[in-house]
């Protein structure tokens, strides 16, 4: 009795989809192909002379790091705007601070504009 093979991929976890050849199944989300053996798995077809190389398997080793690379550049962007632009930093990790200074300031200039009008 054959045993039953999941058509996902390897790749990126999606449904792979039947194509003209009953033997080769394509990745939509990905784009990568399989070809189901003899043995009934999938495996990868050989590369063609010219062709773009194909994406590593999405393992959770690959996705970790990708993941830390991804955190890495992030608290490096964070740092680059922490240090070049202080202000600007601020306002983005302090929105509710930046609404409270807001109806601060504004409630100044109205009592700055009735200062003004009851002394004339």
């Amino acid at each position: 009795m054959d045993s039953f093979v999941p058509l996902i991929c390897p790749a990126c976890g999606s449904k792979l989809a039947a194509t003209e050849d009953p033997a080769r199944y394509a990745c939509a989300s990905c784009g990568n192909e399989y070809l189901l053996d003899a043995g009934r798995l999938l495996q990868p077809p050989a590369a063609e002379p010219g062709a773009p190389p194909r994406l590593p398997p999405l393992t959770g080793e690959v996705r970790a790091r990708l993941e830390a690379e991804a955190r890495a550049r992030g608290e490096q962007q964070q740092a680059d705007l922490r240090q070049q632009q202080p202000l600007a930093y601020w306002l983005q990790q302090h929105p509710r601070g930046v609404s409270i200074a807001a109806v601060v300031v504004a409630l100044l200039l109205m009592a700055a504009v009735y200062f003004v009008i009851l002394s004339h």
